[in-house]
Parts: structure tokens; C-alpha cells; sequence
């Protein structure tokens, strides 16, 4: 295995670590979520942040160990890794395909799981703004057609309620 191709099967395996911790801080994070628990929640958010810093490093080390591959092999134009795979040696290639398809495929669950979360978050602010409106319509005064069920005052007399039925 050459150089370059071990450094790439170490980066994958990197981003694979980074990968499966950044899915147990999004099960985490719906723990939160779920639990109302804002503290952690923010906790979560935090690392969260912090491993798609780390991932996002890895992804520009593996697009370098490609190009560099591809330089290797004498392919300069060369942009991702399936033309420089068609030129590897079938160990390796085997070795870097096997971590390719696992690192896609805690991609995809990752992509899974944020938008769980997100739906998630989104719910419960319908909620808190359905609560808040409710709220308003209650402690502020709101006029209806017609302001039925409003207290009116007259002159000098007590507060009588307005009711319009027809």
C-alpha cells in the first residue's frame, strides 16, 4: 500500500470515528430535546459545533490525500476518488472502498438524525408560540366582530358585558 493510500485509509477512519460521535451527540441532543432540558441541550450544541469543526478539517485532508493520489498516479485533473480508485491496486482499492461506503453511510444517518432534531425543535416552537399567542389573546384585549364579550362601561354605571346574540 502506498503512502498516500494508508494516509487516506487513516483519514477515512478518522472521519469515521468523528462520524459516530457526531451521532451520539445527536441522540444526546433529542434526549434533550425530548426531555426539555436546555442546559444540556446547549452542552450538546457546543460539541456538536466542535465536530463539524473536526469533520470538516478531516474532509479537506482527505480531498488533499486524493490529490495527492491522483499526482501519484499521474492523474492531475483528477477531482474525486472514484478515477483514482480505477488506477489503484485491488487491495487497496478494496481497503478504501470498504471505508468509503462506511463513512457514506454514517453520512447518510447523520443526515437522518439532524433533520429529526430539527423537526423536533421546530415542533416544540410551534408550541411555545401557540402557548404565547394564546396567552396575548388572553391578557390583551383583543376586539372581535362586533366586541362580543367585552366589558364596556357606561357613564357612571357598573362594567356590563356586551352580548350579541342574534
Amino acid at each position: 500500500m502506498t503512502q498516500h493510500a494508508r494516509e487516506l485509509v487513516e483519514a477515512l477512519s478518522d472521519q469515521e470515528a468523528l462520524l459516530e460521535r457526531m451521532l451520539q451527540v445527536l441522540d444526546e441532543e433529542r434526549r434533550c430535546i425530548l426531555d426539555r432540558e436546555l442546559e444540556r441541550l446547549e452542552q450538546q450544541v457546543l460539541q456538536k459545533k466542535e465536530l463539524f469543526l473536526a469533520l470538516e478539517e478531516e474532509g479537506v485532508r482527505c480531498a488533499k490525500l486524493v490529490q495527492a493520489m491522483a499526482l501519484e498516479l499521474e492523474l492531475p485533473e483528477a477531482q474525486s476518488l472514484t478515477p483514482v480508485l480505477e488506477k489503484v491496486a485491488e487491495p487497496e482499492k478494496g481497503t478504501i472502498l470498504s471505508w468509503q461506503r462506511r463513512v457514506l453511510e454514517l453520512g447518510s444517518q447523520l443526515e437522518k438524525r439532524l433533520a429529526l432534531n430539527a423537526d423536533l425543535l421546530q415542533g416544540a416552537l410551534q408550541t411555545v408560540t401557540g402557548t404565547l399567542d394564546f396567552f396575548a389573546r388572553i391578557f390583551n384585549n383583543s376586539n372581535t366582530y362586533g366586541y362580543g364579550g367585552n366589558l364596556v362601561g357606561s357613564g357612571g354605571a357598573q362594567p356590563r358585558i356586551i352580548c350579541r346574540e342574534a
